[in-house]
């Protein structure tokens, strides 16, 4: 049987203000505020932050992005975000890189914050839906892993190539070029895309791009290339690093094989399983903590934040509600 109901879905935004604490309305409103006005600096949104920070407690967030792969902000940017909604601890977790963990370090020394490495990595199975894998690992070295990203990337690389291919012969006039220029540090990824589409006139946001034309169920989706699931966990091990399977309701399975993958993938190294996920609601998160705790995961969590690429989210309270505890985090903490 299916682990929730439709309408209980990751796709479900629905969210009753009232039943929450003040602080947390408080916060709320702030983030409707910063996403209407595009993220824009401004002192009336600096005072909302700093309003909202005042109203709530300590937050950490273990899922983030940045111009390293599909984010708008810049890791300094975006830890100065996060330090704005009273984040302690944040894992900077940028799509097959971490290039841009020094630079997020170095802000977030400064601002008396702890900053995770992490990496989100992609899993080719089509079959599974989107399988994707968030890896946190040590921070002094380079690891084994990242020491394979880069050959991950050159694969994406000839992806988006093929991508671009397959919208030309659909007529869209569209070049590699353009899409490139969206990506300031280099890391192409699909809400490039997007914002070119955007820019054309082919689609008028984001969701429409994905829906027609980026998404994994559309006639131009593209298999990925990758590690697999068991060659990733060993790696992780090898590196000393933690793997927790993201946002587990992209997986197309039951709530049965979910479970049975995830005891599985336990024996292989498997560390945590994102169950305070952003646009959870709270009855599925707490649902995905109890599967957690009875396979022996840790329950993990972050906003998946990507500024301007994944509008209605902000660092550590995702749209609003969002809490990932104290104990998660140090799990990992003692860990790397």
């Amino acid at each position: 049987m299916p682990l929730v109901e439709p309408a209980l879905s990751w796709q479900c935004h629905y969210y009753r203000l009232a039943s929450r604490s003040i602080g947390s309305y408080c916060l709320c409103v702030a983030c409707v505020v910063s996403n209407a006005v595009n993220y824009a600096e401004s002192s009336a949104m600096t005072r909302a932050w700093n309003l909202a920070a005042r109203l709530i407690k300590v937050v950490y967030d273990l899922h983030l992005h940045s111009t390293y792969s599909d984010g708008s902000d810049t890791p300094y940017e975006l830890v100065d975000k996060a330090h704005a909604f009273n984040c302690e601890v944040i894992a900077l977790t940028d799509h097959d890189s971490t290039d841009g963990y020094e630079e997020a370090r170095k802000r977030a020394s400064e601002l008396g914050m702890t900053l995770i490495k992490g990496v989100e990595m992609s899993i080719p199975a089509r079959q599974l839906g989107t399988f994707h894998v968030l890896v946190y690992l040590p921070s002094e070295d380079t690891t084994i892993l990242e020491q394979r990203l880069d050959l991950l990337r050159e694969k994406r690389k000839e992806r988006n190539e093929r991508l671009v291919a397959s919208l030309r012969d659909a007529g869209i006039d569209i070049t590699m070029e353009m899409v490139a220029a969206k990506a300031t540090q280099g890391n192409v990824a699909r809400p490039h895309f997007a914002a070119v589409l955007i820019d054309l006139g082919v689609v008028d946001s984001i969701d429409e791009a994905f829906d027609r034309y980026l998404g994994d169920s559309t006639p131009f989706d593209i298999e990925k290339e990758g590690l697999s699931i068991e060659e990733l966990l060993q790696l992780t091990q090898e590196s000393k690093g933690l793997a927790s399977i993201a946002h587990p309701l992209t997986l197309r399975v039951s709530k049965e094989e979910l479970t049975d993958m995830l005891e599985r993938l336990r024996g292989l190294g498997l560390f945590g399983l994102e169950s305070y996920y952003s646009r959870y609601s709270p009855s599925v998160r707490a649902e995905l903590v109890e599967m957690a705790n009875r396979i022996g995961l840790v329950p993990t969590g972050g906003s998946d934040y990507h500024g301007t690429f994944k509008v209605g989210l902000n660092p550590g309270v995702g749209e609003g509600d969002l809490r990932v505890p104290e104990e998660s985090v140090a799990a990992i903490l003692a860990r790397l």
